[in-house]
C-alpha cells in the first residue's frame, strides 16, 4: 500500500511550489469511494454499484468547474507504490486528459532521491538493462486491477480512444520526466 506520510509530503511540496491555498479542497479516490470489505452483511454499496454511475464519482469531480479552473489533477508518486501499475489510476489520468484537464505530477523527497540514484547509475555505465528504466518510460498496458469486470471495462475505454495506451504512455512519461 501507499505510505501516507510520503503521500502527504508529495502533496505538500506540490502545494508549496504552486502556492495552492491551504483551504483548497482535495479529492482522493481511495477516500471518496466506499471500499466494502469481505465481511458478511456488508451493507454496500459495492465498488461496482458506484463506478457504473453515469457520470461516475470520479468523472463528476474531474469535469467540475472547480477542477478545470484550479490545479487540475495531480498524480502523486511515492517509493512504496508504482501508480502506473494500477489500472484505475491509468484510467483516471486518461479521463482527465479526455476532459482537457491539466495533469501534473508531484513526488516525495524519497522518490526524487531514488530517481536521482537511478539516473546516476544509468549515466555512469553501471546500469543493468531490465532492472530499472532510467528514461522513466511508462507502459500503461501492463497496469492491472483486482476486478475482472473493471479490467474489461477500463481496457475497453482506453483502447477505444485514439492512440490508446501508446498515447497515454507518451503523455505520462512526459509529465513524469518534467517532475524530476
Amino acid at each position: 500500500g501507499e505510505d501516507v506520510e510520503e503521500t502527504a509530503e508529495a502533496l505538500e511540496a506540490f502545494c508549496q511550489e504552486r502556492r495552492v491555498p491551504m483551504g483548497t479542497p482535495v479529492w482522493f479516490c481511495v477516500f471518496s469511494i466506499y471500499q466494502p470489505g469481505s465481511d458478511p452483511g456488508d451493507p454496500g454499496p459495492s465498488i461496482n454499484d458506484q463506478v457504473i454511475l453515469v457520470p461516475s464519482p470520479f468523472q463528476q469531480v474531474i469535469r467540475s468547474d472547480e477542477v478545470r479552473a484550479g490545479e487540475g489533477m495531480v498524480v502523486l508518486h511515492t517509493t512504496t507504490a508504482e501508480v502506473y501499475d494500477r489500472l484505475w489510476c491509468v484510467h483516471e489520468i486518461d479521463e482527465a486528459l479526455a476532459q482537457h484537464v491539466g495533469v501534473r505530477a508531484a513526488c516525495s523527497g524519497r522518490y526524487s532521491l531514488v530517481q536521482a540514484i537511478i539516473r546516476f547509475v544509468a549515466e555512469h555505465d553501471v546500469y543493468e538493462p531490465g532492472v530499472v528504466d532510467p528514461d522513466f518510460t511508462v507502459f500503461t498496458v501492463h497496469a492491472e486491477c483486482g476486478s475482472e469486470d473493471d479490467t474489461r471495462r477500463i481496457r475497453h475505454e482506453v483502447e477505444s480512444k485514439d492512440g490508446g495506451y501508446g498515447r497515454l504512455d507518451r503523455v505520462i512519461t512526459a509529465f513524469r520526466r518534467e517532475m524530476l
